[in-house]
């Protein structure tokens, strides 16, 4: 029987990863909305993801703004991206319920960068890139 240390990569690691080569990342689950105490318009997430290439898996937070039902994503808002790119909605607040999260993002694979938050110290983006951006086809 053979032993073997594998380093379990952290969320700084799997954002750098990200940051500095695009991979095709899989939504493994999202998760169910949680309260933020003492602040009834907040609730957060977590949507896991796996990097395809490599398996390593990685939950990321969201926090959200949640107002009559809706979850509201405002353009700089770390959820904007995502839901962006889910929805074709390019600007402007994105309003949505969970259930449409859930649906729109469970089990999808996507190409994604992640772009560090200008003026944060640990707050990144994932963003979604379409795969007619990287790739030119021909027509026959």
């Amino acid at each position: 029987m053979a032993f073997t240390r594998h380093e379990t990569p952290d969320e700084d690691d799997f954002y750098m990863s990200l940051m500095r080569n695009p991979q095709d990342v899989e939504i493994v689950d999202v998760g169910q909305l949680y309260d933020v105490e003492d602040k009834p318009t907040q609730k957060y997430f977590y949507i896991k993801y796996r990097l395809v290439k490599t398996g390593q898996e990685q939950s990321v937070a969201y926090n959200v703004r949640y107002i009559d039902g809706e979850i509201i994503a405002p353009e700089g808002s770390k959820l904007f991206p995502l839901v962006s790119f889910v929805s074709g909605i390019e600007d402007g607040e994105i309003h949505c319920t969970k259930a449409d999260i859930d649906s729109a993002l469970q089990g999808q694979t996507f190409r994604m960068k992640a772009k560090k938050q200008k003026g944060k110290t640990k707050w990144f983006k994932i963003i979604p890139i379409d795969y007619s951006e990287e790739r030119v086809e021909f027509a026959i």
